[in-house]
């Protein structure tokens, strides 16, 4: 439990040092990596193979999407789907 409460605080300070002036500099790709690393976290996985996996399957791998990577709507829905079949969630 202690682990997941540090994981989440490290999540929500990485969503707000990238707000500034009321105005959130996150990209919706830097979101759903950070909800899919919670994920793999929360559940114990080898965050390496999994987020492999997944990069592999959306095209493009999570250890390049930063906040300020730009959203492209086919790499987001593929990126949705790669979790949906690895990870079983809906993001």
């Amino acid at each position: 439990m202690e682990g997941r409460g540090t994981t989440s605080s490290s999540i929500r300070l990485s969503r707000v040092n990238a707000c500034h002036g009321g105005v959130c500099l996150v990209s919706q790709l830097n979101d759903l990596k950070l909800r899919i690393e919670e994920k793999i976290k929360a559940d114990g996985l080898d965050a390496t193979a999994v987020k492999g996996q997944i990069g592999l399957h959306a095209g493009k791998l999570l250890a390049f999407i930063t906040p300020s990577t730009p959203d492209d709507p086919a790499v987001v829905a593929k990126l949705k789907q790669a979790a949906r079949e690895i990870l079983n969630i809906n993001l």
